[in-house]
C-alpha cells in the first residue's frame, strides 16, 4: 500500500485551505492543520478498503499521530510559515510521519494484499 503517499498527498491537500494566505503563524498553522488532515485521512477510500477500524477509530489514531508528529517536529516549524511553501514542506513530514505512525498503531487491523500491500 502507498500510505505513505496517502498521508503525503492528504498534508499537500490541507495545505490548500491556507495557501491563498502570504503566511501563518505557527500556532494558526497547527490550528488548521490538524482537524483537515484527520479528516481528509479517514475519508480516503483506500484508508477504509485497507484498515478494518471504524471512522472513530480512524480519526481517533490519526488524531493521535498527528499530536504526536507535530510534538516530534515543533522545535523545527518555523515561527512563521511563508505560504505555501513553508506549508507543503511541513504538511508533507508531518503528514508522512503521522501516517507511517498510524499503520504501526492499526498493524494489527490492516488489510494484506493488493492495493494495501504485504
Amino acid at each position: 500500500m502507498h500510505l505513505k503517499s496517502i498521508a503525503v498527498a492528504t498534508g499537500l491537500l490541507v495545505l490548500a485551505t491556507g495557501a491563498q494566505a502570504q503566511g501563518l503563524d505557527k500556532a494558526s498553522w497547527i490550528k488548521g492543520f490538524r482537524p483537515v488532515m484527520t479528516d481528509m485521512f479517514c475519508k480516503n477510500p483506500l484508508i477504509q478498503k485497507c484498515f478494518k477500524v471504524s471512522q472513530q477509530k480512524c480519526l481517533e489514531v490519526i488524531g493521535q499521530t498527528t499530536d504526536s508528529c507535530l510534538r516530534k517536529f515543533d522545535s523545527s516549524l518555523p515561527a512563521f510559515f511563508q505560504m505555501p511553501a513553508d506549508g507543503r514542506k511541513w504538511g508533507r513530514d508531518v503528514g508522512q510521519c503521522a501516517g507511517d505512525e498510524f499503520e504501526s498503531v492499526l498493524i494489527a487491523d490492516k488489510v494484506k494484499g493488493g492495493e494495501c500491500g504485504p
